[in-house]
Protein backbone atom coordinates (compact mmCIF):
# COMPACT_ATOMS: atom_id res chain seq x y z
CA UNK A 1 0.00 0.00 0.00
CA UNK A 2 0.97 3.52 -0.46
CA UNK A 3 -0.44 6.30 1.41
CA UNK A 4 -2.73 3.85 3.44
CA UNK A 5 -1.28 1.55 5.20
CA UNK A 6 -2.47 -1.39 6.95
CA UNK A 7 -2.83 0.56 9.91
CA UNK A 8 -5.84 2.90 8.74
CA UNK A 9 -7.80 -0.05 7.99
CA UNK A 10 -7.70 -1.92 11.25
CA UNK A 11 -11.15 -0.18 13.01
CA UNK A 12 -12.56 -1.98 10.15
CA UNK A 13 -11.70 -4.99 11.28
CA UNK A 14 -12.14 -8.38 9.97
CA UNK A 15 -15.28 -9.21 8.62
CA UNK A 16 -16.43 -9.68 5.23
CA UNK A 17 -18.96 -6.76 6.04
CA UNK A 18 -16.70 -4.32 6.31
CA UNK A 19 -15.63 -4.07 2.70
CA UNK A 20 -17.45 -0.95 1.94
CA UNK A 21 -16.49 0.99 4.99
CA UNK A 22 -12.88 -0.25 4.34
CA UNK A 23 -13.12 1.45 0.78
CA UNK A 24 -14.48 4.19 1.91
CA UNK A 25 -11.09 4.71 4.35
CA UNK A 26 -8.69 4.23 1.61
CA UNK A 27 -10.73 6.28 -0.77
CA UNK A 28 -10.00 9.04 1.31
CA UNK A 29 -6.74 8.61 2.67
CA UNK A 30 -5.47 7.19 -0.78
CA UNK A 31 -8.00 9.32 -3.21
CA UNK A 32 -8.67 6.14 -5.02
CA UNK A 33 -8.49 2.40 -4.30
CA UNK A 34 -5.22 1.36 -5.77
CA UNK A 35 -4.38 -2.24 -6.65
CA UNK A 36 -2.22 -2.53 -3.55
CA UNK A 37 -4.95 -1.19 -1.18
CA UNK A 38 -7.49 -3.52 -2.65
CA UNK A 39 -4.87 -6.55 -1.94
CA UNK A 40 -4.73 -5.56 1.34
CA UNK A 41 -8.00 -5.25 2.07
CA UNK A 42 -8.71 -8.77 0.73
CA UNK A 43 -6.37 -9.76 2.80
CA UNK A 44 -7.74 -7.85 6.03
CA UNK A 45 -10.82 -9.26 5.43
CA UNK A 46 -10.60 -12.25 3.91
CA UNK A 47 -12.32 -11.97 0.81
CA UNK A 48 -11.05 -12.47 -3.08
CA UNK A 49 -9.28 -9.51 -4.27
CA UNK A 50 -12.69 -10.33 -7.08
CA UNK A 51 -14.60 -9.25 -5.14
CA UNK A 52 -12.54 -6.23 -3.39
CA UNK A 53 -12.35 -5.06 -7.14
CA UNK A 54 -16.19 -5.58 -8.41
CA UNK A 55 -17.10 -3.60 -5.39
CA UNK A 56 -14.74 -0.96 -6.53
CA UNK A 57 -15.68 -0.37 -9.94
CA UNK A 58 -19.73 -1.09 -9.01
CA UNK A 59 -20.05 2.18 -6.89
CA UNK A 60 -19.32 5.26 -8.44
CA UNK A 61 -17.62 6.94 -5.61
CA UNK A 62 -15.14 4.66 -5.98
CA UNK A 63 -11.97 4.98 -8.14
CA UNK A 64 -9.21 2.72 -9.08
CA UNK A 65 -7.25 5.72 -10.70
CA UNK A 66 -6.33 8.50 -8.99
CA UNK A 67 -9.09 11.76 -9.35
CA UNK A 68 -8.88 15.28 -10.55
CA UNK A 69 -9.85 17.95 -8.46
CA UNK A 70 -12.93 18.54 -10.26
CA UNK A 71 -15.30 14.98 -10.62
CA UNK A 72 -17.94 15.89 -12.99
CA UNK A 73 -20.46 13.03 -13.00
CA UNK A 74 -22.83 12.66 -16.30
CA UNK A 75 -26.23 10.99 -16.21
CA UNK A 76 -27.14 8.38 -18.42
CA UNK A 77 -30.19 7.91 -17.25
CA UNK A 78 -33.33 7.64 -19.43
CA UNK A 79 -34.44 11.07 -19.42
CA UNK A 80 -31.08 12.83 -19.67
CA UNK A 81 -29.80 9.94 -22.34
CA UNK A 82 -33.06 11.12 -24.36
CA UNK A 83 -32.05 14.97 -24.15
CA UNK A 84 -28.61 14.52 -25.19
CA UNK A 85 -26.41 13.66 -21.97
CA UNK A 86 -24.36 11.03 -24.17
CA UNK A 87 -23.06 13.95 -26.89
CA UNK A 88 -22.24 16.10 -23.50
CA UNK A 89 -20.14 13.09 -22.19
CA UNK A 90 -18.56 12.79 -25.72
CA UNK A 91 -18.05 16.49 -25.78
CA UNK A 92 -16.35 16.38 -22.21
CA UNK A 93 -14.17 13.96 -22.47
CA UNK A 94 -12.94 15.55 -25.86
CA UNK A 95 -12.02 18.96 -24.78
CA UNK A 96 -10.64 17.61 -21.75
CA UNK A 97 -8.59 15.27 -23.61
CA UNK A 98 -9.28 12.14 -21.42
CA UNK A 99 -8.70 9.05 -23.47
CA UNK A 100 -10.58 5.87 -24.24
CA UNK A 101 -10.66 4.14 -20.94
CA UNK A 102 -9.39 6.61 -18.57
CA UNK A 103 -11.65 8.89 -16.76
CA UNK A 104 -9.17 11.77 -15.66
CA UNK A 105 -7.22 14.77 -17.82
CA UNK A 106 -3.75 14.61 -17.89
CA UNK A 107 -3.42 17.88 -15.96
CA UNK A 108 -5.48 16.43 -13.41
CA UNK A 109 -7.62 18.44 -12.62
CA UNK A 110 -10.64 17.03 -14.45
CA UNK A 111 -12.20 13.62 -13.36
CA UNK A 112 -15.63 12.52 -15.99
CA UNK A 113 -17.46 9.50 -15.17
CA UNK A 114 -20.97 8.22 -16.22
CA UNK A 115 -23.41 7.79 -13.39
CA UNK A 116 -27.02 5.97 -13.91
CA UNK A 117 -29.14 8.84 -12.55
CA UNK A 118 -28.88 11.67 -10.76
CA UNK A 119 -32.48 11.99 -9.75
CA UNK A 120 -32.41 15.46 -11.45
CA UNK A 121 -34.58 14.32 -14.42
CA UNK A 122 -36.60 17.69 -14.56
CA UNK A 123 -33.45 19.72 -15.60
CA UNK A 124 -32.23 17.02 -17.96
CA UNK A 125 -29.75 16.69 -19.19
CA UNK A 126 -27.77 16.65 -16.19
CA UNK A 127 -24.28 16.99 -14.82
CA UNK A 128 -23.17 17.51 -11.34
CA UNK A 129 -19.58 18.60 -10.41
CA UNK A 130 -17.86 17.89 -6.70
CA UNK A 131 -15.78 20.42 -5.71
CA UNK A 132 -12.57 20.08 -3.93
CA UNK A 133 -14.12 21.52 -1.09
CA UNK A 134 -17.02 19.13 -1.21
CA UNK A 135 -19.81 21.26 -2.46
CA UNK A 136 -21.22 19.90 -5.49
CA UNK A 137 -22.45 21.78 -7.99
CA UNK A 138 -26.01 20.70 -10.45
CA UNK A 139 -25.72 21.36 -13.91
CA UNK A 140 -29.00 21.22 -15.48
CA UNK A 141 -30.14 21.53 -19.44
CA UNK A 142 -26.63 21.10 -20.28
CA UNK A 143 -24.85 21.54 -23.38
CA UNK A 144 -21.37 21.70 -24.92
CA UNK A 145 -21.82 25.64 -24.48
CA UNK A 146 -23.09 25.56 -20.96
CA UNK A 147 -20.03 22.74 -20.48
CA UNK A 148 -17.92 25.12 -21.93
CA UNK A 149 -18.70 28.57 -19.74
CA UNK A 150 -18.23 25.77 -16.68
CA UNK A 151 -14.53 24.22 -17.64
CA UNK A 152 -13.04 28.00 -18.23
CA UNK A 153 -14.36 29.02 -15.10
CA UNK A 154 -13.28 26.05 -13.31
CA UNK A 155 -9.86 26.52 -14.98
CA UNK A 156 -9.98 30.03 -13.83
CA UNK A 157 -10.60 28.60 -10.34
CA UNK A 158 -7.45 26.17 -10.41
CA UNK A 159 -4.93 29.15 -11.99
CA UNK A 160 -5.72 31.28 -8.98
CA UNK A 161 -5.34 27.95 -6.05
CA UNK A 162 -1.93 27.74 -8.11
CA UNK A 163 -3.08 24.19 -9.27
CA UNK A 164 -2.38 24.89 -13.04
CA UNK A 165 -0.36 27.74 -15.22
Amino acid sequence: MTAAEPKHLKKEGTKPKNLIQALKTIQQVEGHVSPESARAIAQQLRVPYSEVFSVATFYHLFSTEPLGKYRIYVCTGITCYIKGNMENLKYLKSVLGIKDGHHTSSDGLFTVKEVSCLSCCSHAPVVTVHMPDGTKRIVGRANPEVLQKMISELRHLARKKGWVK
